[in-house]
């Protein structure tokens, strides 16, 4: 998707989950004003497929991000303490915000929070059980507490100073999905701090 304006979701309140329990709000625009953002915007913090792209994602684009004062931040669509503890910091040890009103999830979703259809996981020969398998190699602990099948996805605002426009939205088409890090790394290659 092309270049879009944030205005949309520059008002979004988002609480940021600091030592995982106490809660700041912001409004999202706050997090892209001096730098730009890549948002992560998690299904569900128990699922073994997102504890296992998260951290994925983590160890690919974190380094080269921090280098190139690029910030990469994890959104959540519901607060279960519990289940935040489990996935922070082992699978994400960065910034972790809470979506109250998922805004960030409807504007992904162009207007609506997406949700999965489960009958992928009665099919045995779909790309979800490939990525489960792939998934149990790393991720040893797992549960199924929470909302299953709002969908999640990527999001790059770049910073104010250069527009704050939304560079890329990647939206996961169905679970188990895994965001395209070669189109992360190539919207982010052109942002001047890339340069």
């Amino acid at each position: 998707m092309g270049r879009q304006s944030s205005k949309a979701i520059a008002k979004t309140k988002l609480v940021l989950l600091e030592n995982k329990e106490v809660r700041l709000k912001f409004e999202a625009e706050s997090l892209w004003n001096e730098q730009p953002v890549v948002f992560y915007l998690l299904r569900r913090p128990g699922c073994i497929l997102c504890r296992y792209q998260a951290r994925e994602l983590w160890d690919h684009l974190e380094p080269q991000l921090q280098s190139l004062g690029i910030r990469l931040v994890c959104v959540i669509h519901e607060y279960l303490q519990a289940e935040v503890r489990l996935f922070s910091p082992k699978y994400w040890p960065g910034e972790i915000y809470h979506d109250e009103d998922r805004e960030l999830f409807k504007f992904l979703g162009g207007g609506k929070v997406r949700r999965a259809c489960p009958l992928s996981a009665f099919n045995p020969f779909h790309s979800f059980w490939k990525e489960v398998s792939l998934a149990k190699t790393k991720v040893k602990e797992y549960n199924y507490v929470g909302e299953k099948f709002i969908l999640g996805g990527v999001l790059i605002v770049n910073s104010k100073a250069n527009g704050g426009e939304v560079l890329l939205t990647q939206v996961e088409k169905e679970i188990g999905r895994p965001p395209s890090l070669p189109d992360i790394l190539s919207v982010l290659s052109q942002l001047p701090c890339a340069k």
